[in-house]
């Protein structure tokens, strides 16, 4: 493993956004801190995966939602199939996020979005059936938490769900549902043809 540090120094890094990581693997036993007690503050960051010789401490680390536990030592097909299991989760969890709609926190499937459109300090997000919903903030948070495989900013103003475009004439991108998103004449026309 290429990043073994302290503990405490991987927590901070990763809590501070200076490590971006989906799966992280733990022993039960290790210094400064137990595995038992960093997989509370580690997994809404990650994906766990307890790699230990202490098979008692299995139900307390399913009880703690972890991807999976392995006992050493791990064959290797054993550990694709753990590591199978953690993308599953991810694949899970990042098909939705949450924005905050006036006084409530609203869950938004990411395949339901067509596009999304900034106007001022307020974000609209357009999705299939018609439904619109508004919420505070940027469009770099909002893409953010959209990621870049599926989504793309066309414009200033716009964020599109690849998947939805249905045509491009010009500088309109047409998506489901007929709307229609200006584009400016610059943009990477090859990524959107790729999605037609």
């Amino acid at each position: 493993m290429r990043n073994r540090r302290p503990a405490s120094t991987a927590f901070n890094d990763i809590a501070a956004g200076k490590v971006l990581t989906d799966i992280i693997f733990l022993d039960v036993d290790m210094p400064e801190i137990t595995g038992m007690e960093l997989v509370d503050l580690v997994k809404p960051f990650a994906e766990v995966i307890f790699i230990t010789g202490h098979p008692q401490y299995s139900l307390d680390a399913f009880d703690k939602d972890v991807a999976d536990f392995l006992l050493k030592p791990v064959a290797y097909d054993r550990f694709l199939k753990a590591i199978q299991r953690a993308n599953v989760r991810l694949l899970q969890k990042h098909n939705s996020f949450f924005v905050k709609v006036n006084s409530k926190t609203q869950k938004l499937n990411k395949n339901e979005i067509i596009y999304v459109e900034s106007k001022r300090n307020s974000v609209r997000f357009f999705l299939r059936g018609g439904a619109v919903i508004e919420t505070l903030g940027t469009m770099e948070e909002i893409l953010h938490s959209l990621g870049l495989h599926d989504f793309m900013r066309v414009h200033q103003s716009f964020i599109i769900n690849l998947a939805t475009i249905v045509s491009m004439e010009g500088n309109v991108l047409t998506l489901e549902e007929k709307k229609e998103v200006p584009i400016p004449s610059q943009i990477d026309q090859r990524k959107m043809a790729g999605s037609l």
